[in-house]
């Protein structure tokens, strides 16, 4: 699997409105529609303009300010999706608001990959694509209960 056919397959999103936005543990986040949606796990800033709302780094007691900001993306229309050749998101939506992942590249103490970047899901096709932290490029199967 290549780089253009994730670009191809997260493209679906543009055009859609963001009907799912919740940020999991830590500063794990989900972004999209009930049928396709990022799961992210790395590095993400959101930004209206220039101005950086929000990021993955805020502090503890910051949470309920990152589930505010990142609230505001309900109900906005994706506008564009762009993924650089090193993996990094830019997603685009209404009223200039962006949402961007920034894949990392890191090693455990072994030398093996640890996790992944971000996960992007097609739930009517039980299908998944995922960028790990050597930027290896999977999909398959998507289980979900």
């Amino acid at each position: 699997m290549d780089i253009e056919t994730i670009r191809q397959q997260v493209r679906r999103l543009e055009g859609k409105t963001i009907s799912l936005i919740q940020s999991g543990v830590g500063s794990i986040i989900y972004i999209g529609t009930a049928d396709l949606f990022f799961t992210v796990y790395c590095s993400w800033r959101m930004r209206k303009n220039n101005q950086v709302l929000v990021n993955w780094h805020q502090e503890h007691d910051a949470f309920d300010t990152m589930g505010n900001q990142l609230n505001t993306l309900k109900g906005k229309l994706v506008k564009a999706i762009q993924i650089n050749d090193q993996f990094d998101v830019s997603i685009e939506l209404e009223d200039r608001y962006f949402l961007e992942l920034f894949a990392d590249i890191s090693d455990n103490e072994y030398g093996r990959s640890i996790g992944e970047n971000w996960d992007f899901v097609l739930v009517s096709e039980n299908r998944y694509y995922s960028i790990d932290y050597q930027s290896q490029v999977a999909g398959g199967s998507y289980s979900h209960s």
